[in-house]
């Protein structure tokens, strides 16, 4: 895999799943991307190596991914030369380099505050903070 392929998958899954949050809230979203690819533990074994790409694209992680997820349509209309674009590229080209700060105290979930009902993992992991529309958290167990 490639630090473009990282970053081109990286934005994308950003944009799908923060897009409407203001820049803090995308930057916190990035970060958990970011702190699952550290841990290594956060990849899809299937694609085979432990990266940037492999951890948005592990499944059922990100529900933008999740096949008949309402983003599948929205991804083919994003407007590339928008300013949520440009943001949420700007934040995987930081992670890709390793330059991005945990603002997130080394969450590796986080979940809508539109949910009806707060997932069931989240008893189970430490409240870390809420950004924007999303609540982190962390899973102390692994």
């Amino acid at each position: 895999m490639s630090k473009a392929h990282d970053i081109d998958i990286m934005t994308k899954t950003l944009w799908m799943e923060a897009r409407g949050e203001p820049d803090i809230g995308i930057q916190a979203v990035a970060c958990v991307i970011y702190n699952r690819f550290k841990s290594k533990k956060w990849y899809s074994k299937i694609l085979g190596v432990s990266s940037l790409a492999n951890v948005c694209l592990k499944e059922w992680q990100f529900s933008c991914w999740n096949k008949g997820d309402q983003c599948d349509t929205k991804l083919p209309k994003a407007d590339k030369e928008s300013r949520s674009w440009k943001i949420c590229e700007a934040f995987a080209i930081m992670a890709a380099n390793g330059w991005l700060p945990d603002i997130v105290d080394g969450a590796d979930h986080y979940y809508a505050t539109s949910m009806k009902n707060p997932p069931s993992w989240a008893k189970k992991m430490k409240f870390k903070c809420q950004i924007g529309h999303h609540r982190f958290y962390k899973d102390e167990t692994i």
